[in-house]
């Protein structure tokens, strides 16, 4: 079985800009290399723990989401980049497209999308694909062909979530991934989920119903009340999270070719 490795690279590069952001690293003419540094070392990290045959880096498209068009508000809490890392991500999006490695990106996709794509096509073959990314939206991808090298203590370490570990994370199952962010939402993204329902509460619905539509449907018997009133306000939101976070979709746009870097 062979193994390919998925790399998040945009996740990365802020997983390593605010992991050294005490400790920021700069070249002896001052400019700021903490985010470079931090990216090649996780690269280079699961490089040496994976030893994948294969590597493909998805990228973030520069053009708006098709999730921002769906929710004008989605990532509309988020600060523009701090100047010292966005001459570092133009640094290391120059050096992926020529170091060698096979990178993807796609206009009106999110590189969680090319990621979605690119394990479940690849998963249909015997391979064994691992996603490089600290991105909880990702976790909903796992099963038994699917796993998440998942960057520990800053940019030192690396550890696995199979289906198992998934639970044991989330307190719910990949497949039930989606629905979970629906119920909680997401600040990091914006996405609004249903108002008063925290992770707990969420836990348990899914526990008891399994599924977002699941809950919906048999709305009338959940308890206690005050929570069957949360659900039933917020269902327009709840649903509209859900397919806000959700990817397992297909993306006909995509072509599955990489580009080669030179």
């Amino acid at each position: 079985m062979k193994k390919i490795l998925i790399v998040d690279a945009f996740g990365l590069i802020f997983r390593a800009y605010y992991a050294l952001i005490r400790n920021p690293l700069t070249t002896s003419k001052g400019q700021p290399t903490s985010a470079i540094f931090g990216f090649w070392k996780m690269l280079f990290k699961a490089f040496k723990e994976i030893n994948p045959q294969e590597t493909i880096i998805a990228l973030d498209s520069p053009h708006k989401s098709f999730r921002k068009e769906m929710y004008e508000d989605y990532k509309a809490n988020r600060q523009e980049a701090p100047e010292d890392l966005k001459e570092q991500i133009v640094a290391i999006v120059e050096m992926i497209k020529n170091c060698g490695v096979p990178f993807l990106e796609q206009p009106g996709l999110e590189a969680d999308d090319i990621i979605s794509y690119l394990s479940q096509t690849l998963s249909k073959e015997e391979n064994q694909i691992y996603i490089l990314s600290s991105d909880k939206d990702l976790a909903q991808l796992v099963n038994s062909k699917v796993c998440m090298a998942l960057p520990q203590k800053g940019v030192q370490e690396l550890s696995f979530l199979d289906t198992e570990k998934v639970f044991e994370k989330f307190k719910v199952y990949p497949h039930q991934i989606a629905d979970y962010l629906a119920l909680i939402g997401d600040t990091s993204d914006n996405v609004p989920g249903v108002l008063g329902v925290g992770p707990k509460t969420a836990e348990k619905l899914l526990s008891q119903w399994q599924s977002l539509d699941n809950i919906y449907q048999n709305l009338p018997h959940i308890t206690p009340a005050s929570l069957q009133e949360k659900l039933k306000n917020n269902q327009e939101k709840a649903f509209l999270s859900k397919k806000l976070v959700e990817l397992n979709q297909e993306y006909p746009q995509l072509s599955f070719s990489a580009k080669q870097g030179v």
